[in-house]
């Protein structure tokens, strides 16, 4: 048995950063921690630029700079740790603890030093009179050990919360969550709609159940909390009155893990009723994997709606859903009938039905295909009535309706020209117009890369309020390359254009006699062709491409 001193913990550099909104003009709600008040406070991002002291969500930046702890130790504190079980440290104010209580108290898992000793996970601040606080500054009683409680959770991760993020190889734009390491929590991505890793989830909420914040709760038991902030976030809970989920407006912040996207994804996780499906049985193969709020990690199958294949996944022991089978033989067994009985469906007749609501009052979250636009849309169906355009799920209405998707996609597929000769001479413009059938979001791509990054951050690149319109500024050599653009939710990229820059030598006779705002117009009016022009701006017309 050894006594220890605990000293103070420091919160990241990061936290005691100044507030930074950014260079640019976007408008987006983030969060920065105040030093002077130590507390978190929301902030308008303008959406580049800034420093490390932005958070997505209140709850990160409380987490990240421990507001609920206190920085300073008052007093001496001694900690007892059992060399029989040296993970279990407990706090104590001279009382030794009871070995019938050791099971009480949670291991701890990360560490944390000192300058004569380093254990694990232990965070706790005192104050005089005897008092004793954990890391989220609950007051513990006095005659008893503390229950260490960290301020980052400590519990091992699944598997898929620690893979990196994969937006997919298609181009379409649907925002969806993953597990951050880095940040230590939920944060939303933009996904292409095709392909992605394990750490892929629908919601935050979903998220935070698997990777996050709330794996370790039993989010259904707990009572519906509205937040701090001041948005009306629809939301559902569960009420373990009733045993039913129930609709609630969210504030946008703060909250707990009672908290779901839809009424869908709340009966899953909470309700134990049975909810007749296909053929009698819960339509299992249409849910979300679902790792639990637990953490031993189980190896299983699940069936991936997005692909229609079984997939393994980590589980993490306890809870989670019905998709979810031991083997990949007893998943394809019970899913792969369904998965035949969408293809089976004629899309041709089904797809092109305009959405019916129908004539009841429920109110279910439904899918139903667009075909003016090409992909699938949510609706409100009333309960009864309407017709077969009707779907679970965006995935199931996807899969039925692939092949009208694909034929709307190839029939607007977007198209690339430059304007003007090539190759063109580095310092030169180069203007590309991309035709899009009047569909929307525009990207760029160069060699197959999105230039996303490129036109957020190169002054050079300019791009059209409607995106149909690309201008590369002072081009150099490597600009050269293959461009093209794609235009819609998931769409197909254009042929490519090739474009070409080189750098001209100019001989040291050849000068321009006119001054340079002259002899840009001489080249904007295509005037270098005429001899007298072509001399008279001759450095000018011959870096522009000109032989003169």
């Amino acid at each position: 048995m050894e006594s220890l001193r605990l000293r103070d913990t420091r919160r990241p550099p990061r936290c005691n950063l100044p507030k930074e909104v950014g260079m640019c003009r976007a408008s987006i709600e983030q969060y920065y921690f105040d030093v002077r008040s130590g507390q978190c406070e929301l902030f308008i991002y303008g959406g580049c630029g800034g420093n490390e002291n932005r958070f997505e969500t209140i709850e990160d930046c409380r987490r990240t700079c421990d507001v609920y702890g206190n920085t300073q130790v008052n007093e001496k504190l001694t900690i007892t740790v059992r060399n029989d079980r040296p993970s279990n440290a407990h706090l104590q104010m001279g009382n030794e603890i009871d070995d019938d209580e050791d099971d009480d108290y949670k291991e701890s898992s990360e560490s944390a030093q000192d300058d004569d000793y380093e254990d694990k996970g232990i965070v706790a601040i005192a104050e005089k009179g005897g008092r004793i606080y954990d890391a989220h500054g609950e007051q513990t009683i006095d005659d008893r050990p503390m229950k260490v409680s960290p301020s980052v959770p400590l519990t091992p991760l699944p598997e898929l919360c620690q893979l990196p993020e994969d937006v997919g190889p298609c181009f379409g734009e649907i925002v969806r969550w993953r597990y951050d390491l880095d940040q230590l929590a939920c944060v939303s991505f933009m996904y292409t709609g095709c392909g992605h890793n394990a750490n892929y989830f629908t919601s935050e909420e979903a998220c935070e159940r698997a990777c996050g914040a709330f794996r370790d709760q039993d989010v259904c038991s707990m009572g519906v909390e509205r937040g701090t902030c001041h948005l009306h976030l629809t939301k559902w809970y569960f009420d373990k009155g009733t045993r039913e989920c129930h609709v609630f407006m969210y504030s946008g912040c703060g909250g707990n893990g009672n908290r779901f996207s839809s009424k869908a994804e709340c009966e899953h996780l909470c309700t134990t009723e049975t909810r007749i499906g296909h053929n009698g049985e819960d339509d299992v193969c249409m849910m979300e994997r679902d790792s639990g709020p637990c953490t031993d990690p189980v190896t299983q199958w699940y069936f991936d709606a997005n692909e229609y294949v079984c997939k393994q996944f980590t589980y993490g022991g306890c809870r989670g859903n019905g998709n979810r089978f031991d083997t990949k033989q007893q998943c394809e067994k019970r899913c792969s009938p369904r998965s035949q009985e969408l293809v089976a469906i004629n899309s041709e007749r089904v797809c092109t039905l305009s959405f019916e609501a129908g004539r009841c009052r429920e109110s279910q979250q439904k899918w139903y295909f667009d075909n003016t636009v090409g992909y699938c849309r949510m609706f409100v169906y009333s309960g009864c009535n309407g017709n077969e355009n009707r779907f679970d799920s965006e995935n199931e209405c996807m899969r039925a309706c692939s092949s009208l998707a694909s034929k709307h996609a190839m029939d607007n597929r977007a198209s690339i020209s430059v304007v003007g000769h090539i190759p063109r001479a580095a310092g030169s413009v180069v203007e590309l117009n991309c035709a899009t059938h009047g569909l929307q979001p525009v990207r760029w791509f160069k060699d197959g890369r999105a230039l996303d990054y490129e036109v957020e951050n190169d002054p050079r690149i300019q791009i059209s309020d409607f995106g149909t319109l690309m201008l590369i500024l002072d081009t150099r050599e490597s600009d050269s390359g293959d461009y093209s653009c794609a235009a819609g939710h998931a769409a197909i990229l254009s042929d490519p254009v090739r474009v070409i820059i080189k750098a001209i030598e100019v001989s040291d006779g050849c000068v321009d006699q006119g001054n340079h705002m002259t002899c840009r117009l001489i080249i904007k009016a295509g005037l270098c062709a005429n001899a007298r022009y072509g001399k008279f701006c001759c450095r000018t017309c011959t870096e522009s491409g000109y032989k003169l």
